[in-house]
This record gives C-alpha cells, sequence and structure tokens, in this order.
C-alpha cells in the first residue's frame, strides 16, 4: 500500500487541532452538570464549599448537609491533595466564585507524597491556565515520567469524554446533586466482608508530609484569609488500623501542628488526637466514631453509604 504523506499531514493537523480545542475549551462543556468546577460556579454564591479526595466523596452525605443550607457544594476528585485543592480555591476564587466557608480534606496520604493529580477528569474540567499550573506542581516530583505524564494529561484524558459529549454529558447530569455521586462506590457491602480488616501495611507510604503539600496548605489558609472566607479542614473516619497506623499518626501530627502554628481551624477524630497525644486547643473540634464498625467502611480508608450519613450527621452537629 502505497503511503499518502499529504492525507497523513492533514490527519496529524486535525489531531493536533482537536487536542487543542479539547484543551482550551472542555471547561465549559459542563454546562448542565453538578459536578466539578462549572458547577460550583454555577452557584454563583456557597456557604459551604467542600473541596477533597474520595474521602469527601464517600465520607459527605449532600443530602444531609442541605439541611443545614442549600447553598453547599463538593468539588471532588478522585485523590486530590493540598496541591490540588489549592489549586481549585484559587481557580474558583478568580472565577468570581462567593465563598463563605470552605472545607478542605485532611488526607494524611495525599499530603505525604509528590503534587500529582490521580484523577483525569480534573484535566478535562480545569481551564487551561489551570492545566498549566496543575503541570507546574507536577514537575516538582523529580521521579515521575514527566514526558508520558504530558502525554497523558494534555493529550489522553478527556478524550473520551469529549468526543462522546452528547451522550456522557446526559448521563452525568443524572449521576451527581451539588457536586456529590449519587450512587457511592460503596452503596453496597463488598461480598464477603465478614471479619476486620488485617494492620494497614505501613511500608506502602511516605512517613512525613512533602514539603510542596506543605507550602500549599499554607497556600489554602492565606487564600482564605486574603478572601474574607472561613477555612475548615476535616479528617474523615478511617477504619480503626488506618488510625492505628504509626505513620497515620505521624503524618496527622504534623498536619495538626500546622493547624496550631497557622490558628486554623480543623475537625478531626479523637481517637487520632488521642493516639497523636495532643493537647487540647480552641481550633480543634474533635468527634467520636465507630472505626470498627465494618458497616461503615468499604475499605481502611472509604466510608459505605451508611457510613457517610452516620458521618454527615455529626458533622452538622457539631459544627
Amino acid at each position: 500500500m502505497r503511503f499518502n504523506f499529504k492525507a497523513f499531514i492533514l490527519a496529524l493537523i486535525f489531531s493536533i487541532g482537536l487536542i487543542s480545542v479539547k484543551n482550551v475549551y472542555s471547561c465549559e462543556l459542563n454546562t448542565n452538570i453538578q459536578r466539578g468546577l462549572s458547577g460550583a460556579l454555577r452557584m454563583r454564591e456557597v456557604d459551604e464549599l467542600y473541596t477533597g479526595s474520595s474521602m469527601f466523596r464517600n465520607g459527605l452525605n449532600l443530602y444531609g448537609l442541605e439541611k443545614r443550607t442549600d447553598r453547599v457544594f463538593l468539588v471532588q476528585y478522585g485523590g486530590s491533595d493540598p496541591a490540588m485543592n489549592s489549586l481549585i480555591l484559587e481557580n474558583l476564587i478568580e472565577r468570581g466564585l462567593v465563598i463563605k466557608h470552605f472545607y478542605v480534606d485532611m488526607y494524611a496520604w495525599a499530603a505525604a507524597r509528590d503534587p500529582w493529580p490521580s484523577d483525569a477528569i480534573l484535566f478535562f474540567e480545569a481551564p487551561f491556565n489551570m492545566k498549566l499550573k496543575i503541570w507546574d506542581a507536577m514537575k516538582q516530583n523529580k521521579d515521575a515520567d514527566l514526558l508520558l505524564a504530558a502525554w497523558e494529561m494534555f493529550m489522553q484524558s478527556g478524550n473520551d469524554m469529549f468526543i462522546f459529549w452528547p451522550i456522557y454529558s446526559r448521563l452525568a447530569a443524572r449521576a451527581y446533586h451539588k457536586g456529590g455521586n449519587l450512587k457511592s462506590y460503596y452503596d453496597v457491602k463488598p461480598s464477603g466482608q465478614k471479619e476486620a480488616f488485617p494492620e494497614i501495611p505501613e511500608e506502602n507510604f511516605d512517613i512525613e508530609i512533602n514539603p510542596a503539600q506543605r507550602d500549599a496548605i499554607i497556600k489554602i489558609i492565606n487564600l482564605c484569609r486574603e478572601n474574607n472566607i472561613n477555612l475548615t479542614f476535616i479528617e474523615t473516619p478511617k477504619y480503626l488500623a488506618t488510625h492505628n497506623s504509626r505513620k497515620y499518626q505521624i503524618v496527622m501530627k504534623e498536619y495538626l501542628d500546622i493547624m496550631n502554628e497557622h490558628n486554623t481551624n480543623c475537625i478531626m477524630s479523637s481517637y487520632t488526637l488521642q493516639k497523636i497525644h495532643a493537647d487540647k486547643s480552641d481550633n480543634v473540634t474533635s468527634y467520636d466514631f465507630e472505626l470498627d464498625n465494618l458497616d461503615y467502611f468499604g475499605d481502611y480508608v472509604h466510608l459505605t453509604a451508611a457510613g457517610s450519613v452516620a458521618f454527615t450527621n455529626i458533622l452538622t452537629q457539631i459544627n
């Protein structure tokens, strides 16, 4: 078969053009979906904005939060770390969202790693200038394959959603409410989970907050103060074995030290505070939770639907 150079060049130009359009305009597509950055911006003003990882997706019941205020929204991306959360907050402020109270996920393992977006949907929903800031954050990870990461971020991410948008948008519009997924991954208890989870494998995690993540936590604090936004960090309940992890305790102790150093409000498990021997502080609110109740946990760090209802009820009472 003879190679058609002209057809190849035309196909290449078309592909580059399509990818460019996707990277610039994909953030404008979510006009009918109550999810992510665009979904939050549609609110114009929120009394309570929650931003974090799947800890918030599985840990917060939006219908329960709405009992306190209808102007509530969850901006959640899987594995979202402090660096990504700071960029999300910064972008929403720049684009005019009025936020009265900002709640941010206090997830230890996300803070203990190099900045990295774990959810490809964030690439798709972020405006182009934010994509570049995400890329700058990713470049701090010296051990990463940045060429592969750039290919996945700018070329591959969201292509399926972009191409099949008329179909995808209608399905997604039915799946979210105020940013929360209507069907939790753990709505149905994993089959066969009758016994307690074993001790968590310690070697899988770093033992301190990453310096870049520490800077991002402080950036969130400063952004809120500069824009008159009330701020609270939240530790969602983890299964007992996670709270008993020595590495988890070390990271959470360091997290709490940052909160105390910058006089920032946080909500933490009383069990965590006990394990790290934390002194009482006016900026710390504690709660009790059944950390060994298997009906409440789908795995070591995620709550089931029943667990999210129980935790949200506690959260609305203490905060």
